[in-house]
């Protein structure tokens, strides 16, 4: 009755992941690269809002966020998509880039509506690297889906090396198969 909204979901792994909820400050750290591989410089972003995520404990290295809420009302969630997910091949040539490990933090850090997201994200090459990550025992082959305070959503998922950003007009998002289906 008064306009709150509120996304949830279930995780059942088959796998204990050990996840770990953090909460991070506004200034929080965020890393945007490139493969090694390419030699492409880093940037280090300073985040703007303030949020709470969680991310599996059996990673090595930075958290992967899946799930998360910023201070603006963005939500996340990371569902599983194998047999779909193809991310994105960063080149030479490209000057915005992201790893699928930094993609959570990224979001909740640096947007906070939809809208503005929407516009944004398809400006950044999402990619993976498998030999750039340990300690997950299964590939982050993810579709996101991110809500704002206002209850505009989308879906952001990598298909055949491209990323499609749908409406979520279902408001509601599975593990695979894709949006579409």
């Amino acid at each position: 009755k008064d306009g709150s909204v509120v996304a949830g979901r279930t995780m059942e792994w088959a796998f204990d992941m050990r996840w770990q909820l953090t909460a991070n400050p506004k200034g929080t750290p965020i890393s945007l690269s490139a493969p090694a591989s390419l030699k492409l410089p880093a940037t280090s972003l300073s985040s703007k809002y303030a949020f709470v995520a969680i991310a599996p404990g059996v990673l090595a290295g930075p958290p992967a966020y899946l799930e998360g809420q910023n201070e603006a009302g963005i939500a996340i969630s990371g569902n599983f998509l194998p047999g779909f997910t193809e991310y994105q091949t960063v080149t030479a040539g490209d000057k915005n880039y992201v790893s699928i490990v930094n993609l959570g933090s990224f979001m909740l850090g640096m947007f906070d509506s939809v809208k503005v997201l929407r516009a944004e994200l398809p400006k950044y090459k999402v990619w993976f690297d498998a030999s750039e990550v340990s300690g997950l025992p299964t590939p982050p082959w993810l579709h996101m889906v991110v809500t704002d305070r206002t209850g505009d959503s989308i879906v952001v998922e990598f298909v055949k090396g491209q990323m499609i950003i749908s409406d979520n007009i279902a408001q509601v998002l599975t593990n695979a198969p894709t949006y579409d289906w």
